[in-house]
């Protein structure tokens, strides 16, 4: 059965409009080819090739081969009802899966064929659970008015090695509901370094242990950020900055415990 490959002027331009898109290129059922559509400067049929060039390198199939060319939405949409969780995955077919049960999501991407680098996450509504998540690149979270009470540990837990960006907006809130301390059990945990940003702002309360733990740089940028912990209120393996909005701390232990140097460069 012969392969078609339509790549009109409409398709393209609607495309590349949007920031939040990623072209994949799939052969025999599985993507061989996922660029981000911002990056994409060309795309060209030539010689019976499907050429793209685009800041992540230039790719080059044979029209023949390839089963598809899909756009598809670079940004899950993750909301919490009580108990509940509606998980919305566009890149499902593209190796990014993601489970769900008793309200704690994991995400869990077959790195054999999905790239994770700069998926965006946006988690919102109110209930108790989880987001999970081992990165092996850089993601971005955005809460949107997101109330979340973490069920046995931490209501947002990034354990991988690769750094975490998260917008906020609205009022957000998470909250440690019960925990253990064999798992991440501080109301944020991120094993990498984490920039948190926007005009929104976050109430974090470590009821059971910690507020924030960051093992590498915490950067906050605009965000108004208040924290309460039973323990140690923001703790950073690195170092601590803060370039604008606020910080505000209250903790049984350590306010803020950095090992490194706090930088205040504006904000409060």
């Amino acid at each position: 059965m012969k392969k078609f490959l339509l790549l009109t002027a409409a398709t393209l331009s609607a495309a590349l409009c949007h920031a939040d898109y990623r072209a994949l290129v799939f052969q025999n059922g599985k993507p061989v080819s996922q660029t981000k559509v911002q990056n994409i400067s060309k795309i060209a049929l030539a010689n019976k090739n499907y050429v793209q060039t685009s800041e992540d390198g230039n790719k080059s199939f044979a029209i023949g081969s390839i089963d598809s060319l899909v756009f598809v939405k670079d940004t899950v949409h993750i909301k919490y009802d009580g108990g509940n969780v509606v998980v919305n995955n566009p890149l499902a077919s593209a190796g990014l899966n993601i489970i769900e049960g008793e309200g704690i999501v994991q995400v869990l991407p077959d790195t054999s064929v999905f790239d994770l680098k700069d998926v965006v996450f946006v988690l919102s509504g109110n209930g108790t659970g989880g987001f999970r998540m081992k990165q092996s690149k850089r993601v971005n979270l955005v809460l949107d008015n997101l109330q979340l009470a973490g069920v046995m540990g931490s209501p947002i837990a990034m354990t991988g090695d690769k750094g975490v960006s998260i917008k906020l907006v609205g009022s957000n809130i998470l909250s440690v509901k019960n925990a253990i301390d064999s798992i991440p059990n501080a109301a944020l945990v991120v094993n990498d370094k984490l920039t948190i940003e926007g005009l929104g702002d976050l109430t974090l309360s470590g009821d059971y242990k910690n507020g924030i733990e960051v093992k590498d740089d915490l950067v906050i940028n605009e965000a108004s950020i208040l924290v309460s912990a039973k323990k140690t209120g923001v703790r950073v393996k690195d170092n601590l900055v803060l370039n604008s909005g606020s910080l505000a701390v209250s903790a049984n232990g350590d306010g803020v415990d950095v090992n490194d140097t706090i930088f205040v460069n504006g904000g409060k």
